[in-house]
């Protein structure tokens, strides 16, 4: 039949020849194995991967130092779906550039997915909470509290003190944003600065965080978290915002120097009024006796 034609090997035709197959050693499944994964980038070579201890369970970071390390602590979130130590962060170079002399931070880049009690979650975008909070009036337990949790910078001669006594800068792009806001939110005593790239914040977190000196960097192109949203932070007494023409929803090479100045800048202010504070002090004193 045409059917049983059909079906039949090809081997009778003239000049079919049908290839044999290679006889493949077999595998052991002892002895060392040849690795499958991608050459280490640059990025993930900077810094040292350390496992720290929070609350809510031991969390990948990687600290990347400054030396001496005399300028706080700057822990910096990525974006939701951005597994890694602050893989976006790293590649712009902001860390490495916040380490270096002048800056000298602790630099700490977390990695939120290495902890099932630290994993970020769809229910966490502004909108979401937003309704599940009742615009902020119930809050419940802040999550990302876990991120005050990493230690300060180890002693080190003359600077432990200096550092420790220090609160840390949180910053954080996009579900990052959201996060270091939140925290700075429900910790501001522990909190010196926040910077936020294009973050996912609602307007109840924002206004609580009106205490905390911020930078905002947002791009005017950025389609994902438009720039509108800049909005939600107006009336802030103490807000810096940085604007792009272009750059989209990215941490850029462009927004490191914008940090480090915006740093210096406000730890400036810090001290220009402890002076001015000690001067009325003493003044005060002086003008009793």
């Amino acid at each position: 039949s045409l059917a049983e034609r059909s079906a039949a090997p090809p081997s009778g035709l003239p000049g079919f020849k049908v290839p044999s197959l290679p006889t493949l050693p077999p595998q052991s499944h002892h002895g060392p194995q040849r690795s499958t994964m991608a050459a280490a980038t640059p990025e993930e070579e900077v810094g040292e991967v350390l496992t720290m201890e929070t609350s809510s369970g031991n969390v990948q970071v990687r600290a990347v130092v400054g030396e001496p390390e005399s300028g706080g602590t700057f822990i910096a979130l990525g974006g939701l779906g951005r597994r890694g130590m602050g893989p976006d962060w790293l590649r712009a170079g902001i860390p490495q550039l916040l380490a270096e002399s002048g800056n000298n931070m602790r630099v700490l880049l977390p990695d939120p997915y290495s902890c099932a009690k630290t994993r970020p979650s769809l229910g966490e975008f502004a909108v979401v909470l937003s309704v599940s909070t009742l615009g902020g009036l119930w809050r419940g337990t802040c999550k990302e509290k876990w991120l005050l949790d990493l230690p300060p910078a180890p002693p080190t001669s003359g600077v432990a003190s200096k550092v420790a006594s220090k609160p840390v800068v949180l910053a954080g792009h996009s579900y990052g944003g959201g996060a270091a806001a939140r925290a700075a939110a429900d910790n501001p005593e522990a909190v010196s600065r926040l910077v936020l790239v294009s973050p996912d914040v609602e307007w109840s977190v924002a206004r609580r965080c009106w205490g905390t000196p911020t930078l905002l960097i947002w791009a005017r192109d950025d389609y994902v978290n438009p720039y509108m949203w800049t909005s939600r932070w107006s009336g802030h007494p103490n807000l810096t915002i940085h604007t792009e023409a272009t750059g989209g929803h990215m941490v850029l090479e462009k927004h490191g120097p914008v940090i480090a100045k915006w740093l210096a800048e406000q730890d400036a202010k810090d001290a220009a009024a402890a002076a001015a504070a000690a001067a009325t002090t003493t003044g005060g004193g002086a003008t009793q006796e």
